[in-house]
């Protein structure tokens, strides 16, 4: 593996690298030899979000086939306008549900017949794999984040009480002594970190606490009528309220990497200036 995350996706994190090198051989090294466990955390979650993109692309390769397939058990007199995915609910061989494609003939009135390939089983969602993905994604996701919060807390000794980024970045109303002492030290950091992290990083730790919460990340298949590919939508659970599945769950994952890599840049660049300006820590 790359010791540095700028192998993995070019211009992302240029900021790793100088500080890495800046305290390497110190009491402060962010690393240990060839391994760099920030760079371990971010690339499962960038390895994970490809990996669960390629699942749903791979899942889709057969649906043509079944839309061709239905055309021809229908019988070419039906307009192709009127051919669109659905998805049905069948028992597997064990008796668990699955979602499965499917094919409708929509009329006037609604849905006139639905077929359903004999092979169903190459038509069903890979629910259960997906699930694994956005698991190891948001795991490596939130490790990723308590790294960068630990590694600020050991270099400018902020002494938290609680590790963690989630503990770190609490305003507590006023209670968090290492926000406060943060704040004292890098005003622009700090600004930095709670301002964007209130803006775009919560919606990572709405899907972690799902995940700590039911378990499980709440999620529907469809197929998307005109690609007539698999589309994965997802929704945090909060409490007991309705679950609005509307997000996709890919286009999700890639976001989350942008803005956290933003979040996480601007950190080592200000720590990096920092030792420019003070030498090496502690802070």
């Amino acid at each position: 593996m790359p010791k540095y995350y700028d192998s993995w996706e070019p211009g992302t994190f240029p900021a790793q690298r100088p500080l890495c090198l800046v305290l390497q051989d110190t009491e402060y090294a962010l690393e240990e030899q060839d391994i760099n466990p920030l760079t371990i955390r971010l690339a499962t979650a960038y390895q994970t979000a490809n990996s669960l993109d390629q699942l749903i692309r791979d899942a889709g390769h057969d649906l043509p086939r079944l839309w061709q397939e239905a055309v021809a058990f229908w019988g070419q007199a039906a307009p192709q306008e009127e051919v669109t995915f659905t998805e049905v609910m069948l028992p597997t061989p064990t008796g668990e549900a699955q979602t499965v494609a499917a094919v409708a003939l929509v009329g006037i009135e609604g849905v006139l017949k639905t077929h359903v390939a004999a092979d169903h089983q190459a038509f069903a969602f890979p629910m259960v794999e997906a699930q694994q993905f956005l698991l190891q994604f948001f795991s490596s996701y939130g490790a990723a984040l308590d790294r960068v919060a630990w590694e600020m807390d050991r270099l400018l000794t902020l002494e938290s009480k609680q590790s963690g980024w989630r503990a770190l970045t609490a305003r507590k109303h006023g209670q968090n002594r290492a926000l406060r002492r943060l704040r004292e030290k890098e005003p622009a950091l700090s600004a930095w970190v709670t301002g964007f992290h209130a803006e775009h990083l919560e919606e990572a730790y709405r899907y972690l606490d799902s995940l700590g919460g039911i378990g499980y990340i709440p999620a529907r298949a469809a197929v998307d009528a005109p690609s007539r590919r698999w589309r994965l939508w997802v929704g945090p659970a909060v409490g007991t309220q309705p679950v609005e599945l509307a997000t996709d769950a890919v286009q999700l994952c890639r976001v989350l990497m942008r803005d956290g890599l933003t979040v996480i840049n601007t950190i080592y660049h200000i720590l990096y200036r920092r030792s420019q300006d003070h030498g090496l820590p502690p802070w």
